[in-house]
């Protein structure tokens, strides 16, 4: 699972925004989640609950992700506080799969882009 997730993480240099390349994440995290993917994960989460296993499969996903996001996130604010930057990463990532689990769609573009300056504000704040 990890694997795949690599295989379309992106690469951003210093000229690319710190909002540019949250947004570029939770693209491609609509890209990787959408369809029967996000649906399966829905369904292992909640297992995983139970499961000691399962919870550490997730657990070796998200730690394979989040780096990418705790980068910008520290860009914005390199002196915010590791659980201030861990609740907007765990915020934005919620506030997308739920669009793509629960409710079963995309959003637009302004839609995405106001998850991600939330979530900015959450570490600037």
């Amino acid at each position: 699972m990890l694997e795949t997730v690599w295989s379309i993480a992106p690469t951003f240099d210093e000229t690319v925004s710190p909002r540019q390349a949250l947004f570029e994440l939770v693209m491609i995290g609509f890209q990787y989640m959408g369809g029967e993917r996000g649906a399966a994960m829905l369904n292992v989460a909640a297992v995983a609950m139970t499961s000691p296993e399962l919870a550490e499969v997730l657990d070796s996903h998200l730690s394979g992700v989040a780096p990418f996001y705790v980068e910008q996130f520290r860009r914005i604010a390199p002196d915010a506080p590791q659980e201030t930057i861990d609740f907007a990463l765990h915020t934005l990532i919620g506030s997308f799969l739920y669009h793509l689990t629960f409710r079963r769609g995309l959003l637009s573009r302004s839609q995405v882009e106001s998850l991600v300056d939330q979530a900015m504000a959450l570490v600037a704040a």
